[in-house]
């Protein structure tokens, strides 16, 4: 159909830098196929990896524990919170529609709630807690 010119960004050995023309009829499917060839993963992409695999395994765990009113399981869940939150400070930069944010801040309010109801609400402690009655 018709032909657009590229930017120039800081591929010396590619067409990229030298901003080619690129047509609609599969120019695109090169080029995203050249810049996926392009990207290697490193040894730091690999290990943020294995700690997003072992934050997933902990929030299952949380979310189990939460869910049975397991006595260890507020601990644990905030425990892993933080430990999410040290891997987040270093993930790479993340792009969110406004949609997306907001949705975003809503989960992670709605988290804290449920995070602090057993530790603030007395009927709620008590499902994880139960007092030792005594007969």
């Amino acid at each position: 159909m018709g032909t657009f010119s590229l930017p120039q960004v800081g591929y010396s050995n590619s067409n990229i830098c030298r901003g080619s023309n690129y047509s609609d009829s599969g120019g695109l499917t090169d080029l995203s196929q050249s810049l996926l060839m392009q990207s290697e993963v490193g040894p730091t992409d690999w290990i943020f990896l294995l700690a997003l695999s072992v934050l997933v395994v902990l929030g299952l765990i949380s979310f189990y524990g939460l869910l049975r009113f397991r006595a260890w399981a507020p601990r644990f869940t905030l425990w892993s919170s933080a430990a999410t939150w040290v891997v987040a400070c270093f993930s790479p930069p993340l792009v969110l529609s406004g949609l997306g944010n907001a949705t975003s801040a809503l989960g992670f309010a709605l988290f804290g709630a449920v995070l602090a109801l057993p530790y603030y609400a007395p009927e709620v402690r008590e499902m994880f807690w139960p007092s030792k009655s005594e007969d």
